[in-house]
């Protein structure tokens, strides 16, 4: 058994709404198809017959009539087959029905049910069965499937079956119980909703089928005791007048006797009528824009009657009648005998899809990347041969052959971003499947011409107070022959931010931010956008020069520190620039410092002196080297310097008011050659006194 335990459902306290009433017993089989599901002299019917539990237990009887009682079930009046009992079907929905299981009596199930579906293990089966001859081309009826099967994870594995099958006098047989435009059998496991796990209902177990009819699940004040049902359904075959048929609609339990179902079938919905097709109209897409034919020719007919919106077309007796004027066209098919068939069908009429003066225009597209094939949008083209014409009625399908066009295979999907190479391509303008034209246009790839992009930044030289020094030129470098072009402030050509007057291919900017640049093909339209960004480059905001190294050593050290939001470079007196900040073996002496900005937009310069001193002199009366004294002197502070001998005799003294330096001269005369001594007492930067001493050589 698939189940081993009945689920009860509570009945809680809220208020009961009427239910509707079921009768098994005062009807004949005959009854139940002549004057419940026929109700009209329409068809003839024979050979009536039924089975159901009633024929192995007395106490359960599948089939009977039911009358909605004042409910709110679909239908007034019908026939209903179950799989358990049909009087308990009546709401409230307060058990779970298993009228054919053990405890009950369980009993056979249907093989013609098993063929056509085919299932297995069936049981509980109950049909209706008759032969009839239909007297017009069609035949229908209305029905409801409902099922205690709706409940906890059931609907993703268990589902009891039935059929509506049709046989002619052939023997061929087809199931008209299916889901629409399928050959879906209709059930519980092919229509559901999310069905979530029982124990953890966060996780679907299994996700909707062909949701959309199911009707919901029925509340314990339901007018009928079933946990869910389906929506209405209409099944409807074509059949040949004068011909007899079969028809047996049955249900049965599958793989075991629990948890019913029922199928309700409205009274007077079976049917056979004249059909005069589908409404024709702009919603559903399939209008009319010819002369539309309409037809309801019934053999044995005696009498045609037409109708438009509901006015009697008293010229119009024959069975066909053909029209060119929207509206609700009905007929009326005398058969005699008080039977008549009745057929509306609502058409709507459209002008025909036909290419005048708004032929689609030929596509070009500029090869840039010498790859043959380019993006291309057909947008423009839809709208031209649209023009006026209301686009929720007139549509448009692209095709790269003409067969596939007229056939409506094949079409192309992205119409606004297709990648092709150059080729024919087919416009198909339609109403319906059979009101359309086709037009051609070409997709063309042609060469625009050298086309250059800007770079992504450039740079815009502007002084301490931020105004540029001198226009930046921007140049795309393009054939002016070629192109036509429009310069854009921001990051895209957008209409209203064009530069006015910014038409050629160069532009001087004097501002920073984003530019665009649009060029377009004067031949063939193609548009080529570039666009780039404009950064400020800036002088130093603070410049400055110091030592780093201590005084009076032969590889003086010096550091440049700058503050600006640029990158900058340095040079020491006529050297080359360079990226360190740091220069190394810097003699004794004045120097100057350059610094500039790396795109060269300005240069600025910073001094500094080296104080040393020379390691001897030669006091010989040439020009050179006569005098010795330290280099860069000027730049300490409070300096006294003081020469000695090697005895530590003073000599010779000198300060910032005597600059000159010694001469080698004592008391007049002149000393012999020797190493000598000096010694410097200075004031630092931080207010320190220092002293500093070392020795040199005189040379004559």
């Amino acid at each position: 058994m698939k189940r081993n335990t009945l689920y009860c459902i509570l009945l809680f306290s809220i208020g009961i709404n009427a239910q509707i009433t079921v009768d098994d017993s005062s009807y004949t089989t005959q009854q139940l198809i002549e004057d419940i599901l026929i109700g009209s002299k329409c068809a003839n019917t024979t050979n009536w017959n039924s089975g159901t539990g009633s024929t192995t237990n007395s106490a359960l009887n599948g089939i009977g009539y039911f009358n909605k009682n004042g409910s709110d079930f679909p239908f007034a009046e019908g026939v209903i087959i179950s799989t358990g009992s049909a009087i308990e079907a009546p709401g409230p929905n307060n058990t779970n029905r298993s009228d054919g299981a053990l405890s009950t009596g369980i009993w056979g199930g249907d093989s013609d049910l098993s063929t056509i579906t085919n299932t297995s293990s069936l049981s509980n089966a109950s049909f209706i069965e008759f032969d009839f001859t239909p007297k017009a081309s069609s035949v229908s009826f209305n029905f409801i499937f409902a099922s205690e099967e709706y409940l906890l994870d059931y609907p993703c594995n268990f589902s009891d079956v039935f059929a509506f099958i049709l046989t002619d006098e052939n023997g061929l047989s087809k199931n008209l119980a299916i889901i629409p435009n399928t050959n879906t059998p209709i059930k519980v496991t092919s229509i559901r909703p999310d069905i979530y796990d029982p124990t953890n209902t966060s996780v679907i177990k299994c996700n909707a089928v062909n949701s959309e009819y199911f009707n919901g699940y029925n509340p314990v004040n339901s007018s009928i005791d079933f946990n869910g049902q389906t929506t209405i359904f209409n099944a409807s075959a074509e059949v040949i007048p004068n011909k007899t048929y079969h028809i047996k609609l049955v249900i049965a339990d599958s793989g075991d006797g629990e948890f019913d179902s029922a199928v309700f079938i409205e009274a007077g919905s079976f049917k056979s009528s004249v059909n005069l097709g589908d409404d024709r109209l702009i919603t559903t897409n399939n209008p009319v824009c010819t002369d539309l034919t309409l037809e309801a020719t019934t053999p044995s007919a005696i009498g045609y009657k037409w109708y438009r919106d509901g006015i009697e077309l008293t010229a119009e007796n024959n069975p066909i009648l053909v029209t060119n004027i929207s509206g609700n066209y009905g007929v009326e098919v005398d058969m005699g005998a008080g039977c008549v068939f009745q057929d509306d069908v609502e058409v709507e009429f459209v002008k025909p899809p036909l290419f005048t003066t708004n032929l689609p225009v030929d596509i070009f597209k500029c090869e840039i990347d010498g790859d043959n094939s380019e993006v291309f949008d057909f947008t423009d083209n839809t709208a031209l041969m649209l023009g006026t014409l209301d686009s929720n009625t007139y549509h448009f399908s692209y095709f790269t052959k003409e067969i596939d066009a007229t056939n409506n295979e094949n079409p192309i999907l992205n119409t606004s971003a297709y990648v092709s190479g150059s080729k024919k391509i087919y416009a198909r303008m339609w109403v319906n499947a059979t009101c359309f034209e086709i037009a051609s246009f070409n997709l063309e790839i042609v060469n625009p011409g050298i086309v250059n992009s800007l770079d992504p930044n450039y740079n815009l030289c502007l002084d301490a107070t931020g105004n540029a020094i001198f226009p930046l030129v921007l140049d795309i470098a393009m054939d002016t022959t070629l192109f036509n072009f429009q310069w854009y402030t921001g990051k895209e050509a957008i209409a209203g931010q064009e530069i006015i007057g910014a038409t050629q291919a160069t532009i001087s900017v004097t501002n920073l931010g984003d530019f665009t640049l649009k060029a377009t093909n004067k031949t063939y339209g193609c548009e080529f956008v570039s666009t780039t960004n404009i950064s400020g480059v800036s002088p130093p905001t603070k410049a400055s020069v110091r030592m780093i190294s201590e005084l009076f050593i032969e590889k003086n050290k010096i550091e440049v520190l700058v503050e600006g939001i640029s990158t900058y470079e340095y040079r020491l007196d006529d050297g080359t620039y360079q990226n360190e900040t740091i220069f190394s073996d810097v003699k004794a002496g004045e120097h100057i410092v350059y610094i500039r900005d790396i795109f060269q937009c300005t240069e600025i310069e910073r001094q500094i002196t080296i104080v040393d001193f020379p390691k001897y002199f030669t006091p010989n009366g040439d020009p050179y080297n006569d005098r010795w004294s330290l280099k860069g002197l000027e730049s300490l502070n409070n300096y006294i310097v003081s020469i000695y001998d090697r005895y530590g005799k003073l000599l010779f003294q000198f300060d910032k008011n005597n600059t000159d330096g010694w001469d080698g001269i004592y008391n007049g005369k002149n000393l012999p050659e020797d190493d000598y001594w000096f010694k410097i007492n200075y004031t630092d930067d931080k207010g320190f006194s220092k002293i500093y001493s070392n020795h040199f050589s005189l040379k004559r």
